[in-house]
């Protein structure tokens, strides 16, 4: 029936894609972003010995969507808590929105950094030696001007 209609956006369930514009990502696309996200937030955190009432407090963000950033894999975070956090942390707001999967990156080289990052750290455990060098590596990409 689309085809029929011509130009018309066509609707799947509550989603409807205009042709105009870019395809969405694929929802394991989301969940990967998701996961990063939720563990570099989580790191960052607990690297500063912040509770999250302390750093939901400090970067002006409802604690709920804190909790959910850190701990639900398919939670898409405001762009403003994005924005607030980068601030906390002292980091450009285009990449952190890139590594929350609200952006896209112009550089490779920050995508594969993320993929690392995901891979080589463990969101409940003290910061291992190799999950504080795998942020710091990662805290220093998201702060290069490219």
């Amino acid at each position: 029936m689309a085809e029929l209609e011509g130009n018309a956006s066509i609707a799947a369930g509550a989603l409807a894609l205009d042709p105009v514009f870019e395809e969405a990502p694929a929802v394991a696309d989301a969940d990967e972003a998701n996961v990063a996200f939720g563990r570099f937030v989580r790191l960052m955190r607990r690297s500063r010995r912040m509770s999250r009432e302390q750093l939901a407090e400090q970067a002006d963000i409802d604690i709920k969507e804190l909790i959910e950033i850190e701990d639900d894999v398919r939670h898409k975070p405001d762009i403003r808590s994005v924005y607030q956090l980068s601030r906390v942390f002292k980091l450009p707001s285009a990449k952190l929105m890139h590594v929350a999967g609200l952006a896209k990156a112009r550089n490779d080289n920050l995508e594969r950094h993320m993929e690392r990052f995901a891979a080589r750290s463990d969101p409940m455990a003290d910061l291992t030696d190799e999950e504080r060098a795998a942020l710091e590596d990662f805290v220093a990409q998201l702060s290069l001007d490219k």
